[in-house]
């Protein structure tokens, strides 16, 4: 009976000290969850902390985009090239966003989906580089000439436009898209009038020659429009205002300008 009874308190104990045991794992579990979450929360409250750190700038960055050249469709930013031809346009480009803004001009294939072999679409310039990328302020513009030569059968349609991003901003543009080719062209000198010398451009509107107005564009050599001037016998023409009809009994004499080319012969030529 003491033996039956020394077993049942030391069961008892026992049972105790396992209690108490699972009271005191309990409790310190509490403890590891509670500092669990602590260090979660100050995690996180560290992060909100750092959030102003990154600057967002929000609104759209728009472009528009014109051409004196009809073939090119300013909606669509498309143009079509006919097949074996080369066609060139200019086009203006303007920041209609209210702050500074980066831009770059790409092209992307549209029919075919790729450009065809030997086929090129380049911006023209007399520069030492391309200039197909830079910054534009508020209704800032920039203007350049493109060239688009097809060298296949067939007419080929390609989207010419231009990507922007805001100016502090470093990721790169034309994602997706290709980049402009660079041409640079040869300038020939301008022409130099000699004393009494009249500059003229043609009307062909009116078949007769008229004083040209040399603050604007009057010959264009890219465009084989030669620079021609003449004189006369009658003074009243050096002083004239643009767009002054000389009519052809009053010339004495006629000139074309002959521009000077920097140009190098290749040193195996027989």
């Amino acid at each position: 009976m003491g033996d039956t009874m020394w077993t049942n308190v030391k069961n008892i104990l026992k049972k105790e000290y396992y209690i108490r045991e699972i009271i005191i794992l309990f409790v310190i579990a509490l403890s590891m969850l509670g500092f669990g979450l602590y260090e979660s929360l100050a995690i996180f409250a560290g992060t909100i902390e750092k959030s102003d750190v990154a600057t967002i700038n929000a609104g759209t960055i728009t472009f528009s985009i014109t051409s004196t050249n009809t073939s090119y469709d300013s909606s669509t930013k498309r143009i079509t090239i006919a097949a074996n031809s080369l066609e060139k346009i200019t086009l203006t480009v303007t920041n209609t966003t209210p702050i500074r803004t980066r831009y770059k001009f790409y092209y992307k294939p549209i029919s075919p989906t790729s450009l065809p072999s030997g086929s090129t679409v380049s911006i023209l310039s007399s520069e030492s580089t391309s200039y197909d990328t830079g910054t534009l302020s508020p209704n800032g513009s920039i203007s350049k000439e493109i060239s688009i030569k097809n060298s296949s059968s067939s007419s080929i349609t390609i989207e010419i436009g231009v990507e922007g991003g805001y100016e502090n901003n470093t990721l790169s543009l034309s994602s997706g898209n290709y980049s402009l080719t660079f041409e640079q062209l040869s300038e020939p000198n301008a022409p130099v009038l000699a004393s009494g010398m009249i500059p003229v451009i043609y009307d062909e509107a009116s078949g007769n020659w008229e004083v040209a107005d040399t603050t604007k564009e009057w010959y264009n050599y890219n465009e084989q429009w030669w620079a021609n001037a003449v004189t006369t016998s009658s003074s009243t023409y050096r002083t004239a205002s643009p767009g002054t009809e000389i009519p052809m009994e009053d010339i004495n004499s006629m000139w074309v300008w002959i521009p000077r080319y920097k140009y190098r012969i290749p040193s195996n030529i027989g």
